[in-house]
């Protein structure tokens, strides 16, 4: 008998809800796609429980007769294109007509519609992949599809489906993007009973970011333009450095009026900021992409997420000069940034793409922040230490703890010579002698048997002790004791600070969905927060170990690091504490001022020494006497 044979359409039709539908947030984009294909001014969506139980889109677009609605659910039909050659210029969001049987064969569906000027709509009812009836229905403006109890015959995919906080986020992601890329169209969103999204028809990209965005942002925004090549052109706007994002979501690139991932060209837009952004943090920019329909690829994935360009290096480079220029304007290139392209010997970059700036070298503090250093600090890469200030390492412990004054010696500094009466090995500290040689410093621990070196390039605590010397990261420790601390005080309100005035913050939409789901846990810490409209937050207490000036961006930062977590709510909060830890904490690079010092590391030695972050990441290294001793052929 044949091996071989032709699946059964219900099977091709889940093969295919597959490949173009993962989530209800993929329900949301092709719907929307099609209305906007079908000439919607308006459109509108609800969902509910995330979009589990039901997605609900409506239009005020072109509408279908009866014929139409039948035809549309069968596979590969399409009003896009008519022969091969349109495939290769596609100017719609859809074309391949998949995406209403997908979802018919997955769900319970119900479309109704009417084309402009008919005096009579129609209802097509779908269930499984099964046409159910097809009736005349009144006469209403436009198409309106709802899907129900999605994947409730395809129980593999439901038990993945993430929870409807999760959901509601990723669908307000997807239209944020719509919305971004078609600003003549009006928005509407609302999950269970809240409107998540709401922005009018807007007359330009700069008005419909004022919208998403807020005020605020708007203002800050900087143009950018370039034509590249003939039918090659970018444009867009990026917000002016230091205002930055914690992830690079917020690297909007649209192609042809189409969002798209583009890793190499959103790493690119990346490393334009280096030296002007700090590190692991992202610029805001919204990046249009106007290109010739024959030299862009758009059918090369399913979900049209990812392009192909014919001319993807000279895109990129494009795209990094037109924002250099632009931050050129502004006179925030850092100065040993080249602009002009240097081409390696014959004359051609490599693998045709222009050559990644030369970007400063960071050895040391710069010198203004070297002379606030308030302790000692060495340089690496082999450059000899300097900069030791007069540290009065005993006032700090008196004024912290209360206690008499500690004997204290005048560091010296590194590489001094000993005296002629020193002994030979005097350089090399024996455990056993260890307290006597270090005599000088700050002495941490029950016993006093660990002193305070410095800060070495400006981010690590130097800590000499008896078994060898300890390399403490500030960020990670200070990370692990405000975990700690959220910990203790989970349910009880948390130490609130009230602020003198409330804190008002615009939100993206995205920002706007983390902070619906995250404000019972941020009261739980202290927080005392209300959202009076669907894209505003306003603060009038928080925990008191949160500097007030650094209050928005630890906000903003964790709601970036909840939006779209796929976590049960245990999980979510814990995340939540971890998130509110390590904003608050200081950062890595900062030169610490002696109180900071004196309370980190009298904690780590007096209180329990705490090996590692709420991340996993070691709050300190140890490297022993006789590791020191083998590296030196001692």
């Amino acid at each position: 008998m044949a091996i071989i044979r032709v699946l059964p359409v219900t099977v091709q039709n889940k093969i295919a809800a597959g490949e173009v539908i993962e989530r209800p947030a993929s329900v949301v984009k092709e719907l929307v796609e099609n209305a906007i294909d079908a000439g919607a001014i308006s459109v509108a969506v609800e969902m509910e429980d995330g979009g589990h139980r039901l997605v609900r889109v409506s239009d005020d677009g072109c509408g279908m007769d009866e014929e139409d609605l039948v035809a549309c659910m069968q596979r590969h039909a399409t009003s896009k294109i008519r022969d091969v050659d349109d495939i290769f210029r596609i100017a719609s969001f859809g074309f391949r007509g998949e995406a209403l049987p997908s979802i018919g064969s997955v769900s319970r569906m119900t479309i109704s519609s009417c084309p402009i000027g008919d005096k009579e709509g129609h209802e097509l009812i779908v269930e499984a992949g099964r046409l159910v009836r097809v009736t005349p229905a009144a006469p209403r403006k436009g198409t309106r599809v709802e899907v129900r109890d999605l994947f409730f015959n395809t129980s593999a995919r439901r038990k993945f489906l993430r929870t409807p906080a999760s959901e509601h986020t990723r669908a307000t992601e997807m239209l944020t993007r719509l919305a971004l890329g078609n600003p003549g169209v009006g928005f509407r969103l609302q999950t269970n009973e809240r409107i998540a999204l709401s922005v009018q028809p807007a007359a330009n990209q700069l008005d419909r970011i004022r919208d998403l965005f807020g005020d605020k942002a708007a203002s800050r925004l900087t143009p950018f333009a370039r034509d590249i090549t003939d039918g090659l052109r970018v444009d867009g706007f990026f917000l002016r450095p230091p205002e930055s994002r914690r992830n690079s979501k917020d690297i909007y690139i649209l192609v042809n009026k189409r969002w798209i991932r583009h890793y190499g060209l959103a790493r690119a837009i990346g490393d334009v900021f280096q030296g002007i952004l700090p590190p692991r943090v992202y610029p805001l920019a919204v990046v249009n992409v106007h290109v010739d329909p024959a030299k862009v690829d758009v059918n090369a994935h399913p979900t049209k997420e990812e392009v192909r360009f014919e001319q993807d290096g000279i895109l990129i480079a494009g795209v990094k000069h037109a924002i250099r220029d632009a931050l050129e304007g502004l006179a925030m290139l850092p100065t040993a940034i080249s602009l002009a392209p240097t081409a390696p010997a014959g004359g051609e970059h490599a693998g045709g793409h222009e050559p990644r700036p030369t970007l400063p070298v960071h050895g040391r503090p710069e010198p203004e922040r070297q002379a606030s250093l308030d302790l000692p600090t060495s340089v690496g890469r082999g450059k000899a230490a300097s900069g030791w200030s007069d540290f009065d390492f005993a006032a700090a412990r008196e004024r912290l703890r209360g206690a008499g004054e500690t004997p204290r010696e005048t560091p010296t500094p590194p590489g001094t010579p000993l005296p002629a009466s020193a002994p030979p090995d005097a350089g090399r500290p024996e455990p056993d002698q260890a307290a006597e040689y270090r005599s000088d410093g700050l002495r941490l621990g029950p016993a006093g048997q660990h002193r305070l070196l410095g800060q070495a390039a400006g981010k690590y605590l130097l800590v000499d002790g008896p078994d060898g010397i300890l390399l403490v990261d500030p960020h990670a420790l200070h990370e692990r004791q405000n975990y700690d601390r959220l910990v203790a005080e989970r349910g009880k309100g948390g130490t609130p600070r009230r602020l003198l005035l409330p804190l008002e913050l615009e939100l993206s939409p995205t920002e706007a969905a983390s902070a619906a789901e995250a404000l019972p846990g941020l009261a739980e810490y202290g927080f005392e927060l209300e959202m009076p409209a669907t894209n505003r937050l306003v603060v009038t207490a928080a925990p008191s170990f949160i500097p007030p000036a650094r209050l928005e961006t630890v906000l903003r930062h964790c709601l970036a690091d909840l939006a779209g977590a796929d976590e049960t709510l245990a999980n979510a909060r814990d995340k939540l504490l971890a998130s509110l830890a390590c904003h608050s904490s200081v950062l890595l690079g900062r030169t610490l001022p002696e109180e900071e010092v004196v309370a980190l590391l009298d904690r780590f030695f007096n209180q329990g020494q705490l090996p590692t972050c709420p991340h996993g990441r070691p709050t300190a290294i140890r490297i022993t006497w006789e590791e020191l001793a083998q590296r030196f052929g001692r």
